[in-house]
């Protein structure tokens, strides 16, 4: 299974909140609308990811932060996919 960013940032929404303890995969999935099977995929497969999603430029990771409408990091105020040279 293949997860993609979109996937990955509403689970990241979730985590950033502290509402729940992201074990209660019911509680996740009702919370970011992701399906249960994707939701253990992404926490086995969380460092990679993170950094996969990670901005470009100044390597922070999402946490949460980043929305697929809001492409600057917050961190550094550049593009997502922005590679200062």
């Amino acid at each position: 299974m293949k997860i993609n960013q979109e996937q990955f940032e509403a689970y990241e929404r979730v985590r950033a909140s502290g509402v729940t303890n992201m074990w209660a995969v019911s509680v996740v999935s009702d919370l970011s609308g992701l399906e249960k099977d994707t939701i253990m995929q992404i926490m086995k497969n969380y460092s990679e990811l993170k950094d996969k999603f990670a901005c470009l430029n100044c390597g922070k990771a999402n946490d949460g932060a980043w929305t697929i409408t809001d492409d600057l990091c917050d961190d550094c105020g550049k593009l997502k996919g922005e590679v200062e040279q």
